[in-house]
């Protein structure tokens, strides 16, 4: 109730750019396989350092009240056989070009699979902005951290960094998805509840008003 989508791309989306042969931004696009599930979506799969940032996406908020906005993204993290490192994700919140904080703290994922089997989990994250300060929320809804920012956040770019230490290891983004908090839309269906709920119980008072006048009429004929 009163969120309003203002950016959305999928798995689908990330499909059209891996059959042209297109990045996202800085990130290489790839096709992956998950528990045999096709995903298609940007970031780095190798085995050296990686690092780089999707295009720059325009955040919108509702146009009077408080600037409320939550970035959901969706990826995958693999670790091939015998391989460890970390890989990190984040978001880059921009004033114009400039940065809306001092500081942009990435989430890190450490890995380690001495197994002979490569592994691939999917995985999000939930960023939250209220006016100038921002929480980031694991999959469960537990916040792993919050921050204050410098500046009204206007965009955001997703940022991927993969540091193997041996063998391959990636994170591939397939899903991103920002809406932004319209508070006049949640006025707006409350009053319509509040008016709906009122008419439901009018229509019952005169039921039952309805009932005891009947019972009352049957009443005074049998004393009669």
């Amino acid at each position: 109730m009163g969120w309003k989508q203002f950016y959305r791309i999928t798995s689908s989306d990330f499909q059209a750019l891996y059959n042209a042969g297109q990045s996202w931004g800085q990130l290489t696009v790839f096709r992956w396989n998950v528990q045999g599930q096709y995903y298609y979506g940007a970031g780095y799969y190798y085995n050296s350092e990686q690092l780089g940032e999707s295009p720059k996406i325009r955040i919108t908020y509702q146009a009077f009240g408080s600037k409320q906005a939550r970035i959901t993204v969706k990826f995958i993290v693999v670790a091939d056989p015998n391989s460890s490192g970390s890989v990190d994700i984040a978001l880059f919140l921009k004033k114009n070009d400039e940065w809306a904080a001092s500081s942009m703290p990435a989430i890190s994922i450490s890995l380690s699979n001495p197994t002979s089997n490569y592994t691939a989990s999917l995985s999000q994250l939930t960023w939250v902005i209220n006016e100038k300060s921002l929480s980031i929320y694991d999959a469960n809804g537990n916040k792993l951290t919050d921050f204050t920012l410098s500046d009204y956040a206007q965009s955001f770019t997703v940022y991927v960094h993969i540091k193997p230490s041996s063998g391959w290891i990636g994170l591939i983004v397939y899903e991103v998805d920002g809406e932004y908090y319209d508070q006049m839309e949640d006025i707006i269906n409350q009053i319509t509840n509040m008016f709906s709920i009122m008419m439901w119980v009018m229509i019952a008072v005169m039921i039952i008003s309805a009932v005891i006048s009947l019972f009352r009429k049957r009443r005074e004929g049998e004393t009669e």
